[in-house]
């Protein structure tokens, strides 16, 4: 398996990929929300077995057609995001790296910018719209690397 990035909200789930050295973690890339908030919808978590690569979305019809194109599968959600911008939110931005077939999702523009010029990163589009991590408010979205 190549470097990837892996997001979760669950600590126990970053605690055990930490351990089992497969992963250390970079912090926290966004703040997300339960699907109970009014306007949110589900934040899909897909993932790739053979090459251990991740994907997240929030638009059904990209969950579709990235099963059909190849090998990942729909590991399910747990947490939402905004499908657009809302009073208090920001744009996670999401960056791929076709060498590697890893997704980054940032909600810093100059993250992500660097990682394209400097770091075989293309394709920067809004993922979807999240708490503003400067707000503190929300479910922490942690980022880990495994490369």
């Amino acid at each position: 398996m190549g470097s990837n990035h892996f997001y979760t909200e669950n600590p126990g789930v970053v605690t055990s990929a930490i351990k089992q050295g497969d992963y250390h973690l970079e912090g926290i890339a966004c703040y997300v929300v339960y699907i109970s908030r009014a306007g949110s919808i589900p934040l899909y978590h897909l993932s790739d077995p053979n090459s251990g690569n991740h994907f997240y979305t929030t638009d059904k019809a990209e969950v579709t057609s990235t099963i059909k194109q190849g090998s990942y599968q729909l590991e399910g959600f747990s947490v939402a995001a905004f499908s657009s911008s809302q009073p208090g939110t920001i744009p996670l931005f999401r960056v791929f790296n076709p060498n590697s077939g890893d997704y980054l999702y940032t909600t810093d523009e100059a993250e992500a910018q660097n990682a394209i010029v400097n770091n075989g990163y293309r394709d920067k589009v809004t993922a979807c719209y999240v708490n503003d991590i400067r707000s503190g408010q929300g479910i922490p979205l942690y980022r880990l690397f495994n490369g």
